[in-house]
């Protein structure tokens, strides 16, 4: 299976962050992070808050680049 390096942003975070994520396309593994809930989210991005005023969801990220992993 392909994989996909997703580098992504909030304002909360304190800078971007990538995540290695399984997919066959760029879009699959975008609608993937999309379905993250506040909790998955907030173990993934743990450490690198900067304020932490309400819960984020995988909806509220923002996508910057998807790059294929070799």
């Amino acid at each position: 299976m392909k994989a996909f390096a997703v580098r992504f942003s909030h304002p909360d975070l304190d800078g971007p962050l990538t995540w290695t994520i399984p997919g066959e396309t760029a879009a699959e593994c975008i609608a993937k992070i999309r379905e993250f809930d506040a909790d998955r989210i907030e173990r993934l991005v743990r450490g690198h808050r900067l304020v932490q005023p309400k819960p984020i969801s995988g909806v509220d990220l923002i996508i910057e680049s998807v790059e294929e992993e070799a």
